[in-house]
């Protein structure tokens, strides 16, 4: 069978059409795997069956989450996870953890440099860096059974900034004629949606406990503006049901499930509503990783708009080469069956 040009020229545009959506997969793939923090529920699952399911609760100031009325929305959970009689393996382990933040605004910061450097400071509680586990330059992170709440942590850019260097653990800074020691030193994520979201102000990281110190100093509120979930979902939307009705104690709560944000189901959700990724009218102010997790959103669903303009033409040409490849089958079969048909006759005929 010989082709014409048309039918090359399709062929062509065909296979071309194909590559592009082949280049489009593989990006999406990258672009899904950056954020760590997007898979926590996957790395503290490990080897358990059990299967596990992370959440986010974003709150605005003015609803007065504090770690008083957390204690509340932790009971909730705990009982919701006892009804389904959920134990941990074996004693000293849990069966969930959670994590909780807000910006505490920016600090002039001092270290063995001359100059005091402008830090932008994020109070932390819980499991935080367990849930985000940024990489480590030196040191450690914070940690719950610290006696003394006196430490920090920074990101490299401002370990550079106030020391020249980014194995300072141990060493002291100085904020508001206050000493503080490094705890360690957290790598940044340098990807571009990161990037965007970071922005040019280092950060460093204090205990939650510290920031209701330093409030307290001031005559404010340490509201929690951000509460995140790592829980079991033994049957489907059991976590989801569990979170959403705990996090209504907080406040007027934003919920976002980060389990499968990025994979192809939750992409295609987001296409109906395009334009409400870009809007923010909620009045709250996200934290950067979510804003950088909300980028790569918004740029993931355009990539499968690309992508599915890229299979169309392929798929046409498969399903329009199977439907000439079926009509000449039944055109070689009838012919066939016709040759049968008068070959018998003639052998009738000459009887």
């Amino acid at each position: 069978m010989r082709f014409r040009k048309k039918q090359w020229i399709c062929a062509g545009a065909a296979l071309l059409s194909l590559l592009v959506f082949g280049i489009l997969t593989i990006i999406s793939q990258y672009l899904s795997g950056l954020h760590r923090a997007q898979y926590a529920a996957e790395r503290w699952q490990a080897q358990s069956e059990l299967r596990y399911v992370q959440m986010s609760a974003f709150y605005s100031p003015d609803d007065g989450f504090t770690e008083d009325s957390l204690q509340m929305l932790r009971e909730s959970v705990d009982s919701a996870v006892r009804s389904v009689s959920l134990t941990a393996a074996n004693e000293g382990a849990r069966v969930w953890c959670d994590a909780y933040s807000a910006s505490a605004g920016t600090v002039q910061i001092m270290g063995t440099r001359r100059y005091s450097v402008q830090a932008q400071v994020m109070a932390v509680g819980g499991d935080f860096f367990t849930i985000h586990a940024p990489v480590l330059k030196s040191g450690s992170y914070l940690q719950k059974s610290d006696l003394m709440q006196d430490r920090i942590v920074i990101d490299e850019e401002l370990a550079w900034q106030l020391f020249g260097s980014s194995d300072v653990a141990g060493m002291e800074v100085e904020i508001d004629r206050k000493f503080y020691r490094v705890a360690g030193v957290a790598a940044r994520n340098h990807d571009y949606a990161s990037e965007k979201a970071y922005g040019e102000i280092p950060r460093m990281y204090i205990s939650f406990d510290l920031y209701e110190e330093w409030m307290s100093q001031r005559g404010g509120m340490a509201a929690i503006t951000c509460y995140e979930i790592l829980l079991p979902d033994p049957v489907r939307s059991f976590a989801k049901n569990t979170f959403e009705q705990a996090a209504a104690m907080g406040g007027n709560a934003k919920i976002v499930q980060n389990s499968n944000r990025f994979a192809l189901s939750g992409r295609y959700g987001r296409l109906a509503d395009l334009h409400g990724m870009l809007i923010v009218s909620d009045g709250i102010a996200y934290p950067y990783w979510e804003n950088a997790a909300r980028i790569l959103d918004f740029d993931l669903s355009l990539l499968l708009v690309g992508q599915c303009v890229f299979l169309i033409f392929p798929l046409f040409m498969a399903l329009y080469l199977l439907w000439k490849g079926y009509r000449r089958a039944d055109a070689f079969l009838t012919s066939k069956r016709l040759a049968h048909k008068n070959r018998f006759r003639l052998l009738v005929k000459t009887e």
